[in-house]
């Protein structure tokens, strides 16, 4: 991330008991109209502020409290580092749902009753910096939404949300662009083990050259991916260069990349499903 990205962030405790102490520690950053209204009371010194129609914010003891009950508590904190005010985003990025079966994920589980509002701003500034280089060449264009793609924003999820269904109203809007698995879908992609099916990820996915990257921000299966090198570059794109967040060595695939699915067993260390795919050489691929 650039170093003029960084910011205050504010988050709160998401764990289901937040007063735990045999918990693991989760936090889930405010969205950025809220995190900027708490920071503002922050300077201004002030006691407490409200923040939606639920919750207010407690400065001195950095709580969260609900107004309808005030007993229900979380405690809240102020960062100012890159690591807690993307990871939310990467963990979303990173943890792809691509069942054999079409399917569609929820809407954006943004956090408070301003998302709108929010939604409203980072659309503006997505579209601010598409505007300083549309009259770029293509390749400077393809550049910049590559790496739009990668901000932590709700860009990523409404582009692959739009491939999925392949949603052609939204084409004009989104041209430029273009949670855990059940068991029953594990069951299916073990099923296809040796069995010569070819399988298609309809939107882009987004991998890392860095195991620990995945491992941090996956679910509870983690695909090792093996793809060939090809000249045509047709598959995928290395997006280390250009990224928001240059440490996650991001490979991004392709919308229609094609795989096949070669083992599959279970991490007793991770607690995972270990995946080993193969990704199918394009036509253009092999004739190059």
């Amino acid at each position: 991330m650039n170093r003029e990205e960084e910011q205050i962030v504010w988050s709160w405790k998401s764990n289901i008991n937040p007063w735990s102490l045999n918990q693991i520690d989760e936090w889930t950053p405010f969205i950025p109209i809220i995190n900027n209204q708490i920071e503002q009371g922050y300077q201004e010194h002030e006691k407490e502020l409200i923040i939606n129609e639920n919750h207010k914010i407690d400065l001195n003891k950095l709580l969260q409290i609900n107004i309808h009950n005030v007993n229900k508590q979380r405690p809240v904190r102020r960062c100012s580092n890159r690591e807690d005010n993307v990871s939310y985003y990467r963990r979303e990025r990173f943890n792809f749902v691509q069942p054999i079966k079409r399917s569609i994920t929820d809407d954006t589980p943004y956090y408070g009753s301003s998302k709108n509002l929010d939604f409203l701003s980072e659309a503006q500034h997505l579209t601010k910096e598409i505007r300083l280089i549309k009259k770029k060449k293509i390749e400077k264009l393809q550049e910049c939404c590559a790496r739009l793609y990668t901000k932590p924003c709700f860009l990523l999820k409404i582009v692959n949300e739009t491939l999925l269904d392949n949603d052609r109203t939204k084409l004009k809007t989104l041209g430029p662009f273009c949670e855990e698995l059940s068991f029953d879908q594990i069951k299916m992609y073990g099923e296809a083990i040796g069995k010569g099916y070819y399988y298609k990820w309809s939107s882009f996915i987004s991998t890392s050259k860095v195991r620990e990257v995945a491992e941090m921000f996956g679910s509870n299966v983690l695909y090792i991916i093996q793809i060939q090198r090809i000249s045509s570059n047709d598959q995928y794109v290395d997006l280390t260069s250009i990224a928001y967040i240059d440490d996650e060595e991001e490979i991004l695939l392709r919308t229609g990349v094609r795989f096949k699915i070669d083992s599959c067993n279970y991490d007793l260390r991770t607690e995972r499903y270990l995946f080993h795919i193969q990704i199918v050489p394009s036509f253009i691929s092999s004739i190059m």
